[in-house]
């Protein structure tokens, strides 16, 4: 049976007719309807600038793009003259093992994560951070460019993707466990280079605190590189106390520690706390045991001599 379509109301439909009945002249012509589909809506392409600060940074749509606008915007928020430090500071000149430390791994793999958009990216760029930049991971060794690019890293974090704060929080908390090469130990004002990476932690912990859980192993890590910041001095027989502002965590068990102050570094043998913080970066009074300091002693800084190194 050969199916024809016969106009009904401007519209066709189906219907069953015999051979004999259908018209002898021309061919039969056979009509789909097919429905409407209606166009898709034009799409409008976002200003390409605002992705690249966050909201309230873009340019206005009828501003022509000027030099500064037209440069490679960075994911992370750091503004270009944020991103330039990472070029200007000479990591040439900082010290290291030749056989491991390379500065061309430093300055590329900070600017691979001001420009990562993903895990992908800054996996890509934290590689070079350990393999040479910051730290040595296969041989657990911190280098002491860890030191100047850790308030960068930290930065970087504050303001890049989940990916980012990740890669960030897992190098510094890495730079703070492994153990320094020997001879590349201290800084030049002679901090140990844990201790040193770890100051950078103490003054950003309110914000680290944000990440949550992401950040624990760090900030538990930074605690146990205390540091007292020297106000006051009080001699008491042969013993000195000490009142100052802590940062980190100091245990209730006596410790050793370093006082360091003019770029001259003193042991101590034995310090305990007399009176502890409230909480964290919080007045404590400490008692240095047989040891006496003078006045000039004010505004040194006492450390955890048990820190790797």
């Amino acid at each position: 049976m050969l199916h024809a379509c016969s106009p009904v109301q401007g519209q066709y439909r189906w219907g069953s007719t015999s051979p004999s009945t259908l018209p002898s002249r021309g061919p039969v012509t056979l009509v789909v309807d097919v429905p409407r589909i209606r166009p898709p809506e034009p799409r409008t392409r976002p200003h390409a600038t605002t992705w690249a600060r966050g909201p309230g940074h873009a340019l206005p749509p009828h501003q022509p793009r000027t030099a500064d606008s037209a440069r490679t915007p960075y994911p992370t928020g750091l503004t270009q003259k944020e991103a330039d430090v990472i070029d200007a500071f000479d990591w040439d000149s900082v010290p290291g093992p030749a056989d491991y430390y390379r500065a061309t791994a430093v300055r590329d793999g900070l600017r691979g994560l001001t420009r990562a958009r993903g895990r992908m990216d800054a996996a890509s760029a934290a590689s070079l951070l350990a393999g040479g930049g910051i730290i040595h991971d296969h041989s657990g060794t911190v280098l002491p460019a860890a030191v100047p690019a850790a308030p960068i890293l930290l930065q970087i974090a504050e303001e890049g993707c989940s990916g980012v704060q990740a890669a960030v929080l897992e190098l510094i908390a890495n730079a703070l466990e492994f153990r320094p090469w020997p001879g590349f130990v201290r800084t030049r004002d002679q901090v140990r280079l844990c201790c040193a990476i770890a100051d950078h932690v103490h003054a950003r912990a309110p914000a680290l605190t944000r990440f949550g859980d992401r950040s624990r192993r760090l900030l538990r890590a930074a605690r146990e590189h205390w540091r007292v910041d020297v106000e006051e001095i009080h001699t008491e027989g042969t013993d000195t106390l000490v009142f100052g502002t802590m940062a980190g965590s100091l245990p209730v068990v006596p410790q050793a520690a370093e006082l360091h102050v003019g770029g001259s570094v003193a042991g101590v043998s034995t310090l305990t706390m007399e009176y502890p913080a409230v909480e964290d970066h919080a007045q404590v009074c400490i008692r240095l045991a047989a040891t006496k300091l003078s006045k000039t002693h004010s505004g040194a800084r006492l450390y955890n001599a048990s820190c790797g190194g």
